[in-house]
């Protein structure tokens, strides 16, 4: 029997497939201009972001609009023993594709 929280999970993941390309870019362009109205981001000199994969929301032009020197991107990567490992860069998400 699945938990509450697998329940949950499957039902998000099953409503974001849903979404059509153009929702999802609406859905991406709010959550980015939601994003850039916070104290924390403003503050941040660190920002970690996820390379988005299929259905995820895009923050790709997220990298575009908060350019800026003193402030750092990085992304996740698993390590084997399921750590995560922080990686920074200056191509955005998607440049090797």
């Amino acid at each position: 029997m699945s938990s509450v929280k697998d329940v949950v999970r499957r039902a998000a993941l099953n409503r974001r497939a849903a979404l059509t390309e153009e929702e999802r870019a609406q859905k991406s362009d709010a959550a980015i201009r939601h994003l850039l109205q916070t104290r924390i981001f403003h503050t941040a000199e660190t920002i970690a972001l996820y390379l988005p994969l299929k259905t995820e929301l895009a923050v790709d032009s997220l990298l575009k609009v908060a350019a800026n020197p003193a402030r750092r991107f990085v992304a996740p990567r698993t390590l084997p023993d399921n750590r995560l490992s922080f990686h920074g860069g200056t191509e955005s998400p998607g440049a090797h594709d």
